[in-house]
């Protein structure tokens, strides 16, 4: 595994990958959000492989955005969509090398943490507990779903059915079906102990859709199992810094990384695939892929995302980190 640190000069809030329709021919490109900025901006780069260990960046377009990029989703190889700090969620199109707005939906009065698309479908949470689903027409974005939490949305993953999870700040976990009438949870999970322990973000397993992971405020790693009532599976100790971010690799989902407040990222590995396990912990392996400079100021490690064995991830030191040959 090799690391390639890139310097943006804006704080990265949110990264991710557009995906790669032809394996064989096509280039890795990547989009970057800025958050805490006076001016905010999107960022398309190219990833260039420059050597056996290390990678070239190039940035092809760049746009001024409205606010925080909270985060950010490339559902096509020419589309993106972002969530705002404003309560706006912004769609823009990629064409030319040339990022251009295309349009613009109002899903909350608060800040828009998350938002995930399904073409021609898009799913954002906020921070006031909206959860909206909004289509794709006519070049713009219109609502026909809302639900509503009693809390601030901070995770959220969405399938191909429109299968809606989010994590939200009384650490609970829940589930919406977006063609039900009414604006409640299909079903609700908590982390045991009656905890408050706010959830910050949710994957879900690539092959077994029943098995998600969520990081919380307190750095704990927990594992549930949606076929059962309750409580989170399995719960792993971090390192006791938020966990912002996780995603299971979606090729080899034995393996799932997450990036957290004090500047690292890990790779959690377990031998046997099966993270719902009760001796989980005795087949777990570790690594951390970058850790906190010592005696330098901690500097948080906020997004992060998998393109086949490659990682990427953003920070607050005003960098992307690409880790290739992650498996």
């Amino acid at each position: 595994m090799s690391c390639t640190k890139r310097y943006m000069g804006y704080k990265v809030g949110s990264v991710g990958f557009f995906p790669v329709l032809n394996q064989s021919t096509a280039e890795v490109r990547i989009c970057t959000g800025s958050w805490d900025e006076p001016e905010n901006r999107l960022s398309v780069c190219r990833v260039v492989s420059d050597t056996a260990d290390t990678v070239q960046v190039e940035l092809l377009s760049q746009i001024k955005h409205v606010h925080d990029v909270m985060d950010l989703h490339c559902p096509s190889p020419d589309c993106v969509v972002s969530a705002s700090g404003s309560g706006s969620v912004y769609l823009y199109s990629y064409v030319g090398n040339s990022l251009q707005c295309s349009g613009e939906f109002k899903s909350s009065e608060c800040a828009v943490n998350k938002v995930y698309s399904v073409i021609p479908d898009v799913v954002s949470c906020g921070e006031d507990g909206s959860i909206n689903v909004s289509r794709l027409e006519r070049g713009g974005l219109d609502k026909y779903c809302g639900k509503r939490d009693t809390c601030a949305v901070n995770g959220l993953n969405v399938n191909r059915n429109l299968e809606v999870v989010t994590a939200n700040a009384a650490g609970q976990l829940k589930l919406w079906d977006t063609r039900a009438s009414g604006n409640g949870p299909e079903r609700t999970l908590s982390v045991a102990g009656g905890t408050t322990v706010g959830l910050l973000c949710v994957d879900r397993h690539s092959y077994q859709q029943h098995s998600l992971a969520t990081g919380s405020v307190d750095g704990r790693l927990c594992f549930w199992d949606l076929r059962k009532e309750g409580t989170p599976v399995v719960l792993l100790e971090g390192n006791s810094s938020p966990i912002w971010d996780l995603r299971f690799n979606p090729n080899q989902p034995e393996f799932l990384y997450s990036c957290s407040g004090n500047g690292a990222v890990w790779q959690w590995n377990v031998s046997n695939g099966d993270w719902l396990a009760t001796e989980l912990e005795r087949r777990l392996d570790i690594v951390p892929i970058l850790s906190p400079s010592a005696g330098t100021e901690t500097m948080s490690v906020n997004s992060l995302d998998i393109l086949g064995d490659i990682a990427l991830c953003g920070s607050d030191d005003e960098s992307i980190y690409i880790f290739t040959g992650i498996v």
